[in-house]
C-alpha cells in the first residue's frame, strides 16, 4: 500500500524518482513561488476594485455638485425674479404680478435707453441745484464757487457728445432733441452766465443768470413731463422715483434728510 502511493505521488508530481532525489527542494521552491504569485494576483485585483471604487465615488460626486450647482443657480433665478417682478392689485384686491410679454421687454429697454440719458441729466442739474443753494445761504465767499460752475461745463459737454450720438427709436426722436436742447441752450448758458456774474460782478450777467435759472427749471419739467408720459404707456417701467422728484424736493431731501 505504501508504495503505491508513493507511485501515484510521484506520477502526479511529474518528476522521476531520481530527481526527487538530486533536488529534494524543488517542490518547496514552487510552491513558495505559487504562493508569492497568488499574493500579487490578489493585491493587483484588490488594487483593482479600488480603483473602480474611487471612480464610481468621483462621478457620484461629480453628479452632485452638478445638480447643487444647477439648484443654487435655479434658487438664485428664483430670488432675482422676485426682487425684480412688478405687482399690481388685481379688481378683488389680490396681489399678482405683472405678466410681460416679449414685447414689452423689447419696448422697455428701448425705454431705458433715453431713460438713462435723463437720469444723467438729472444728476448735473442737481449739482448745479446743490451749488444755487450754497450761494444763496450766503456763507461761503461767492468766487470761491464761481469756479465750480465752471467746472460743470466740463460735464456739459461730455453730455452733449453722448445725448447727441445716442440712437433710438422713433418715437424717442422727440425727447432725445429735447434734452440735447436743455443741455445745450438751458443748462450749460445757465453754468456760464452764473460763473462770469459772480467773478465779474457784472449785474446785467447776473440777471440773465436768474432768467436762465427759470428757463432751465421749466424746460426740465417739461422733459420730464413728457418722459413720463412715454414710460406710461409701457408695461414694467417704474416711474415712481421720475413722478416724484421735484428740484425743491430734492435740495429739502439733501438739506435736511427730509
Amino acid at each position: 500500500m505504501r508504495k503505491k502511493n508513493n507511485l501515484a505521488d510521484r506520477f502526479t508530481s511529474n518528476r522521476t524518482p531520481q530527481e526527487e532525489t538530486l533536488n529534494p527542494g524543488v517542490s518547496s521552491v514552487k510552491e513558495e513561488q505559487f504562493s508569492e504569485e497568488n499574493l500579487e494576483m490578489e493585491e493587483l485585483v484588490q488594487a483593482h476594485k479600488e480603483e473602480v471604487r474611487q471612480r464610481k465615488e468621483q462621478r457620484f460626486l461629480k453628479f452632485m455638485s452638478g445638480i447643487l450647482i444647477a439648484g443654487s443657480v435655479y434658487l438664485c433665478f428664483l430670488i432675482y425674479g422676485v426682487f425684480v417682478t412688478d405687482y399690481h392689485y388685481t379688481d378683488d384686491g389680490k396681489i399678482a404680478p405683472e405678466i410681460l410679454t416679449v414685447k414689452d421687454i423689447k419696448q422697455e429697454k428701448e425705454f431705458d435707453t433715453v431713460l438713462y440719458q435723463y437720469l444723467k441729466c438729472r444728476d448735473l442739474y442737481e449739482k448745479a441745484l446743490m451749488l444755487d443753494y450754497r450761494l444763496g445761504k450766503g456763507e461761503e465767499d461767492p468766487l470761491t464757487i464761481a469756479p465750480l460752475y465752471e467746472e460743470l461745463l466740463d460735464e456739459v459737454s461730455d453730455l452733449s457728445i453722448k445725448t447727441d450720438a445716442l440712437t433710438v427709436e422713433t418715437k424717442y426722436t422727440k425727447i432725445k432733441e429735447m434734452l440735447l436742447s436743455w443741455i445745450k441752450n438751458d443748462i450749460a448758458v445757465y453754468l456760464q452766465n452764473m460763473s462770469s456774474s459772480i467773478s465779474q460782478n457784472n449785474s446785467e450777467t447776473a440777471q440773465n443768470a436768474l432768467s436762465d435759472r427759470n428757463r432751465t427749471y421749466a424746460n426740465f419739467s417739461n422733459v420730464t413731463q413728457n418722459i413720463v408720459a412715454l414710460g406710461d404707456q409701457i408695461e414694467g417701467v417704474d416711474l415712481t422715483d421720475i413722478k416724484q422728484w421735484t428740484p425743491e424736493d430734492y435740495v429739502n431731501t439733501e438739506i435736511n434728510g427730509e
